[in-house]
């Protein structure tokens, strides 16, 4: 259950972040890994620097793994 509020939550902010301050891909992926860590603090009760750990990934090596995937398929 909180996995898929968690997944709506996300889809919902990149969706409106897009649609309503035309943000870029780059920039709704920012606000996505905030929102991730936002979470994991306040409702999972992780650590801040574990969910840091989880979410500290840049959007540069987000895109090269994205690609491989695609590339690979």
């Amino acid at each position: 259950m909180k996995t898929t509020k968690l997944a709506v939550g996300m889809i919902t902010l990149c969706v409106s972040l897009t649609l309503l301050a035309g943000c870029t891909y780059r920039g709704a992926y920012h606000e996505m890994q905030r929102e991730q860590l936002r979470e994991c603090v306040e409702e999972q009760g992780i650590p801040y620097h574990e969910c840091l750990e989880r979410t500290n990934k840049s959007y540069d090596e987000y895109m090269r793994e994205r690609q491989e995937v695609i590339d690979d398929h």
